[in-house]
């Protein structure tokens, strides 16, 4: 049996019952499409105009608001997997995960990517790289948005080298996804969710479990 955790554990967990994520994917996904356009549109009309300081403005909050959209679509595929790896019954693409301390930790690792991709530093690439769990310590142990990120370094540092593998693995596989005409990824995000949720999960069991 496949090691949960891996790539491939969660490739066949996702072939085994595909709607649990896919319906999720698809859902989130559309919507957060629309809400995309909604918000480019809000931000175009509310701080474009003549100049060139107008115009970096304009990139920079559309930046921003671009990756709040997609953290928030992943906040809610982190939902689903967790859902999955505990085998308990799905729920709405929308419920179980909107709430202020998962808008505040979209809202933080929006703010990181927007600041990596403008000034590609580095600093900012290795932080994004120790948070990334930190959605599920909001969604499964109810941390704040800093307490969340503070739990998610701390249980990547715990694992390093295994965790910078998976990592490299998982950009392999989106990379892959983004050149089948993006299409791939439709599949390659659940993948890398639900995979990264069960090593979450293999490493913290459930909270009731954890008698908290």
């Amino acid at each position: 049996m496949t090691r949960p955790g891996t790539l491939r554990a969660a490739w066949q967990v996702l072939r085994r019952s595909p709607d649990r994520l896919l319906v999720p994917a698809l859902v989130l996904g559309t919507a957060g499409t629309a809400a995309h356009v909604v918000v480019q549109y809000l931000i175009g009309q509310t701080f474009s105009g003549p100049g060139n300081g107008r115009a970096q403005l304009v990139l920079v909050i559309g930046l921003l608001g671009l990756f709040l959209v997609g953290q928030l679509v992943a906040t809610g595929l982190y939902r689903a997997a967790l859902d999955q790896t505990d085998e308990v019954p799905a729920r709405s693409p929308f419920a179980g995960w909107i709430s202020a301390a998962s808008v505040a930790g979209a809202a933080l690792g929006a703010v990181l990517l927007t600041i990596n991709t403008i000034f590609l530093l580095l600093p900012a690439v290795v932080v994004g790289f120790l948070i990334r769990y930190a959605p599920l310590f909001v969604l499964d142990d109810g941390l704040g948005p800093v307490q969340a990120a503070f739990a998610s370094a701390r249980f990547v540092i715990a694992d390093l080298g295994a965790e910078a593998g998976f990592v490299l693995r998982a950009l392999l596989v989106l990379l892959a996804g983004a050149a089948l005409l993006g299409l791939g990824l439709f599949l390659a995000v659940p993948v890398v969710l639900l995979a990264q949720t069960q090593r979450y999960r293999e490493r913290l069991p459930a909270t009731a479990d954890r008698g908290c």
